[in-house]
Order: structure tokens, then C-alpha cells, then sequence
């Protein structure tokens, strides 16, 4: 497995858990890759790492940032306070200094 591939099973495990033990997530992906990932999320703000447990707590804070999609849009949904885009095939998104 690739670590994108480990990266996604931690990411969709806590994401229906919303918390989790490191021992029940060391049983999903290797503890070599496993640190590395929590390392990666905790510093992007989506994660907050305890002791013994990971609680996810969504996206980190981009303010003063543009978000940059890229690919095949299908559709755009948007509010006051959220923005929902479906791709018609996998999308690129990047985040940039604000323009």
C-alpha cells in the first residue's frame, strides 16, 4: 500500500469515529507510517493528538488564503458560509497566498 493509500483508511476511520485510540488505529496501518500521518494532519489542523487518543476536528484554519480548484467541475453550491464543488473527475486543490 502506498502511504496516500494508509492516509485515506485513518482519515475515513476517523471520520466516522470522530475519536479513536492510537492502539485501534496502529491495527489499520503500520505504527511506522502511522506517526507520520497523525504528524502530517495534526499540523494541517485536523486532527488534535492526546496521549493515547486522535480526536478529529475537521480542515485547519486558511484564512487569508484562496483556494484554488482545478479540473472538471460538474456543479457549485454555495452560501453565506459553505461551498460544495463536484467534480466530474478527481479535483487539484491547492491553497495559495491570497491574490
Amino acid at each position: 500500500m502506498k502511504m496516500r493509500d494508509y492516509s485515506k483508511v485513518i482519515i475515513n476511520f476517523l471520520l466516522k469515529k470522530r475519536e479513536a485510540s492510537t492502539d485501534e488505529l496502529k491495527q489499520l496501518v503500520p505504527e511506522r507510517r502511522l506517526y507520520g500521518i497523525l504528524a502530517v494532519l495534526d499540523a494541517l489542523g485536523m486532527v488534535k493528538r492526546g496521549r493515547k487518543k486522535v480526536t478529529w476536528v475537521g480542515g485547519g484554519n486558511i484564512c487569508g488564503k484562496a483556494i484554488l480548484v482545478e479540473g472538471l467541475i460538474e456543479s457549485i453550491t454555495h452560501s453565506p458560509i459553505r461551498i460544495k464543488i463536484v467534480g466530474k473527475e478527481p479535483l487539484k486543490v491547492k491553497i495559495a497566498e491570497e491574490v
